[in-house]
């Protein structure tokens, strides 16, 4: 072999070993990269092909029963409802969905075009669309008998908020409903979400994050579309929302209910001397039921729109002239500033001058001479305007208002309340861009003009008489307990608002006069009841309409201070619009005289007849 083949020959070796380590080097690495996707990144993969093919799904808990103070049978509790769903890849033509909007729109008694709203469109979406909540059985399974009718539609079970007692709690435990996005807003970070079910007021506001308990969830295994392909996978089971015990009584709200009657206002039990609210009771009311179901959009709107505003908490939500009640106060304010000698006499002739103004008392032909413990009796207005406009400055109406209360906040464990009204010099000129005048002042110290106060508010001031100065925070919620085994968690304890300062001997001669109102006074007629011995003021504020006046009264028992039995603070308000019978005083008697002998109303009115019944001779005069 010559030395050039040889040399070729050498070459052709030097390429193939070459050629070769180039292919052994990518195989190497094609190997490597091929064992890295196989095994080392195996796990990676299989963790993303599981939420890929994983959807969580919500498990919905049972929002926490409420209880009376008894905690016998629940005043709030859920009952069995359902949620229907549709799933839009399961429409499988426009027709299957005309069809589905049909069927729906008769079964559900709504319009075609409500349906048509809210039925999603086809697609190759396979995850189920909620379109309407709170469905009863009774529907679910004329649905179930007829499926054929209904493409694409299933159901879900949905706990639904159930008040046993109807409108006979609404107004203290409110209602509840879906989120909306202003909300969600708000609440996102403290576990709601879309599909949440929230307090819209009352207790169920209030205390929302205690009742609603925490849903729990489950996995659903789908294919590439969306479709479940497995059975769903517990991951969290849902826990129940606590318990709530309230401070209310059934028995006394519902004869609070009863001796108010149909009447527009309000009748208002507490406990002086812890806060506890025992009966709440605001006319007109509403049921919160029939806000839930197939009507229950159209009955909420009719409600919201009626004109006597059933909503509203008259109790904390709206305000009057407090009228001859404030005359409580006027006494306070007459013996604390040392202004007149409560046995001091002034001559009533049924008027007084003041200024260019002729002022009348509520008896045209006056009462006489009288002192401080008559005149409350009496409710003699002469003795007062006197008082506010010879004795006193407008300036310590206003302070000793306030100082008691008026013009501010309780603090009670519900939402929406309202201050009322302390006038004032600057507010007046603010507001009227006209001076504060003696008129007002007059005015003033009979509880009318520009004061209005909230019920509530007034049962305080009640309280600090009854209870020698403090006033504890007036509140609904007792208790909160375990869901289950009803256990105690928590208890609300009493805690004072205010302490009004005042001296004894100032809450000694207030008290005597208020009793003498019941015993001699304006309330003697009708305050009958011979179970406890009551201490009370009337009130008649007058509305611009000689026909249309509110009614007061507001009282305590017992007065005797050896009496053993617990005390309440009894107020009722009755509005304006209503046939004037002078029933507020009416109703705290049957109220008093039920709570004190553990009676119904009915059982009241078998007890008290014929003691109760007034005739409108017998009224005349009263104020």
């Amino acid at each position: 072999m010559s030395s050039s083949e040889r040399r070729q020959e050498k070459k052709e070796k030097y390429r193939f070993l070459i050629y070769g380590g180039i292919i052994s080097v990518f195989l190497a690495a094609y190997l490597v990269h091929l064992f890295s996707m196989q095994v080392v990144e195996s796990l990676v993969y299989q963790n993303q092909a599981n939420v890929v093919s994983n959807r969580s799904q919500v498990i919905p808990t049972q929002r926490g029963r409420i209880y009376d103070r008894n905690v016998t049978d629940p005043i709030a509790s859920n009952q069995s409802s359902f949620a229907l769903q549709i799933t839009p890849g399961d429409l499988e033509t426009p027709q299957s969905r005309d069809t589905l909007v049909t069927n729906l729109s008769r079964i559900l008694h709504l319009s075609t075009s409500d349906i048509e709203r809210l039925v999603p469109l086809r697609s190759r979406n396979f995850d189920p669309v909620k379109v309407f909540s709170n469905v009863p059985f009774q529907v679910i399974s004329e649905i179930a008998e007829n499926i054929d009718d209904f493409p694409a539609l299933s159901w879900t079970p949905l706990p639904q908020r159930f008040y046993p007692e109807g409108e006979n709690f609404a107004h203290v435990l409110g209602y509840v409903g879906d989120i909306n996005q202003q909300e969600l807003q708000v609440l996102f970070n403290q576990g709601y979400n879309q599909n949440s079910i929230i307090g819209k007021t009352g207790i169920e506001q209030t205390l929302d994050l205690v009742l609603k308990g925490k849903d729990g969830l489950a996995f659903n295994q789908v294919d590439v579309f969306g479709r479940r392909s497995a059975q769903p996978r517990v991951i969290q089971e849902p826990e129940l929302g606590d318990s709530v015990v309230l401070t209310l009584d059934r028995k006394i709200q519902q004869l609070s209910i009863d001796a108010l009657g149909g009447r527009i206002g309000t009748a208002l039990v507490l406990n002086p001397r812890t806060g506890e609210i025992l009966s709440l009771v605001s006319n007109p009311g509403y049921d919160p039921n029939s806000f839930y179901g197939q009507n229950g959009s159209q009955n909420f709107t009719r409600i919201q729109q009626a004109t006597d505003s059933p909503f509203i908490n008259r109790n904390i939500q709206s305000a009057a002239p407090p009228a001859s009640t404030f005359k409580i106060l006027m006494s306070i304010i007459a013996m604390e500033e040392k202004a007149i000698d409560p046995l001091h006499t002034v001559r009533c002739t049924g008027s007084i001058a003041i200024g260019d103004r002729i002022f009348r008392c509520n008896v045209p032909t006056g009462h006489g001479d009288v002192n401080l413990y008559q005149a409350l009796a009496q409710s003699c207005n002469v003795y007062f305007y006197s008082l506010a406009y010879d004795r006193l400055r407008p300036e310590d109406i206003f302070n000793y208002a306030q100082r008691l209360g008026f013009g501010n906040l309780t603090g009670i464990d519900l939402p929406g309340e309202v201050r009322g009204l302390v006038p004032s010099r600057e507010w007046k000129e603010r507001t009227f861009n006209t001076p504060w005048v003696g008129g007002d002042t007059v005015n003033l110290s009979i509880g009318q003009g520009f004061m209005t106060v909230t019920p509530l508010q007034l049962s305080n001031l009640t309280a600090s008489i009854a209870n020698g100065g403090p006033v504890y925070t007036p509140h609904i919620v007792k208790e909160i307990r375990d869901p289950i085994t009803l256990e105690l968690k928590e208890q609300v304890e009493p805690t004072i608002l205010f302490d009004s300062d005042l001296n004894r001997e100032t809450i000694e001669i207030v008290r005597e006069a208020m009793r003498k109102v019941i015993t001699e006074g304006t309330a003697n007629v009708v305050i009958t009841t011979p179970s406890v011995t009551v201490a009370g003021k009337t009130g008649t504020a007058q509305t611009g309409d000689a026909e249309k006046k509110h009614s007061w009264f507001t009282a305590y028992a017992p007065y005797d201070t050896n009496d053993p039995r617990d005390p309440v603070v009894v107020t009722v308000w009755v509005d304006a619009a209503n046939d004037w019978d002078w029933w507020a005083p009416k109703a705290a008697n049957f109220i008093l005289h039920g709570i004190y002998n553990d009676m119904t109303y009915a059982e009241v009115l078998q007890d008290l007849r014929p003691l109760w019944y007034i005739t409108r001779e017998m009224l005349n005069g009263e104020n």
